[in-house]
């Protein structure tokens, strides 16, 4: 009896210095919100045509707008999207908005109101779908206010940010047993290369999805692919998530038909290295063509899935930047100024600095995620820098390397020194140095 009961201590004293079979297990769940907003907002994503007031609004006709004419309705939803993952207590958590890019001020005015739920804020990553159809007027910075967002609304922003916090909140409070699962695969005929080089894409589009262990229904996840929302230019005023929203909804839909129910998976579409990216087709059959075709070989896909492990490590460096500015010379490289000044060192030289709006440093972020290795990029990468970023990540031994772009800030386009010469739309407007 002695023995049995000193048998049992052990057993006892071993449970409790072991973790709980809760902090084991892998928690799970995505949610989303309708974030649209209402009359008089203007759309953010493009620097003119028909969408901007000539003149400026100085008589405040509108309540929102001054650069830019307010929308005329919404063609489809601008959402906020969420992924969590929970486990020994840390939470990983994925956002992915309906908008032009995320600035680093969202993060700062989310994290405390986060603070109930613990999240450290390394492991929180919030991305644009880049969509140049979402709402403009909730930026702090006034050069993309003139640029392409028109200036701050309080009201609109603070809109939007509730919004945000509430899908937060929706999906942890549904947090539940998953499994994760993944596959990489090949998307042929979408995407095609807007300076002048034919084929410079990554035609690859990764997957993350969630599968609830107590239904084995699909849950949603992450849809990983380097293409410009661009189907609609700026002769339309209405909100619209663009190609990114038609192929979340697209294979939300597919998978809700294989889970046999009404529920509604939620998928959070991430941009690659998008910066010379563009849709092969636009206007609305090109969304709905793009759009059909992505699903389809997403859906075939789902055969070749494997499981992934629920291990994650977040690693972060700050980097020093070049000072900020706008080069006038690479504006007007090939066209008659250019050509007009191109002996001049002191043209070339010229830039309207930024200095006051712009970081001179930067915070970058990898993720290991089960034998992903994903790395963020504060705006819109070319395709010849998300392929030098890919092979550094099989440098160090992951066949399976992601690129987060426009996540967590969005400091305009990043461009090779190479790219830089060319007088490109990219090398125009890139803010730092190649």
């Amino acid at each position: 009896m002695k023995n049995l009961m000193k048998l049992g201590f052990c057993f006892a004293f071993i449970c409790l210095q072991l973790p709980n079979a809760h902090s084991q297990k892998l928690y799970g769940a995505t949610a989303h919100i309708n974030i649209t907003p209402g009359k008089g907002v203007p759309l953010g994503g493009y620097a003119g045509g028909k969408r901007r007031l000539i003149p400026w609004d100085i008589f405040r006709r509108y309540r929102h707008s001054k650069y830019f004419k307010p929308n005329t309705g919404v063609r489809d939803e601008i959402r906020s999207k969420v992924m969590v993952l929970e486990k020994n207590n840390e939470k990983l958590l994925f956002i992915s908005l309906d908008l032009i890019g995320a600035i680093d001020h969202f993060k700062k005015d989310l994290m405390p109101r986060l603070s109930i739920y613990n999240l450290k804020p390394e492991n929180v990553f919030i991305t644009a779908t880049h969509t140049h159809s979402g709402p403009g007027a909730i930026t702090y910075n006034p050069f993309w206010a003139m640029f392409a967002m028109d200036k701050f609304s309080r009201k609109v922003y603070n809109d939007l940010m509730d919004g945000i916090v509430e899908s937060i909140s929706m999906a942890i409070n549904k947090l539940e047993p998953v499994k994760l699962y993944s596959n990489r695969f090949e998307i042929d005929g979408v995407q095609k290369n807007r300076s002048n080089k034919p084929g410079n894409f990554d035609n690859h589009a990764n997957l993350v999805l969630l599968k609830s262990i107590a239904t084995d229904k699909w849950l949603g996840g992450l849809f990983n692919f380097a293409i410009h929302p661009v189907a609609f230019g700026t002769n339309n005023r209405k909100f619209s998530a663009d190609i990114s929203g038609a192929i979340e909804r697209k294979i939300e839909s597919n998978l809700r038909t294989l889970n046999n129910d009404q529920t509604v998976p939620t998928m959070l579409f991430i941009q690659a290295a998008l910066g010379d990216v563009s849709p092969a087709k636009r206007g609305e059959e090109g969304l709905e063509t793009i759009s059909n075709h992505v699903a389809k070989k997403t859906l075939a896909s789902l055969s070749n899935m494997k499981e992934l492990s629920p291990y994650w490590e977040v690693g972060q460096t700050e980097v020093q930047l070049s000072r900020p500015g706008f080069s006038l010379y690479r504006c007007t490289k090939n066209g008659i100024l250019g050509k007009l000044f191109r002996w001049s060192r002191l043209y070339r030289k010229l830039k309207i600095g930024l200095r006051r709006w712009f970081p001179r440093r930067e915070k970058l972020y990898s993720l290991k995620l089960g034998d992903i290795l994903m790395f963020t990029w504060p705006g819109e990468p070319t395709a010849t820098l998300g392929k030098y970023l890919q092979n550094v990540g099989k440098n160090h031994g992951y066949d399976n390397t992601w690129v987060l772009g426009v996540t967590n800030n969005h400091l305009a386009y990043f461009v090779t020194p190479e790219e830089a010469k060319e007088g490109t739309r990219e090398a125009c407007t890139m803010l730092y140095h190649p």
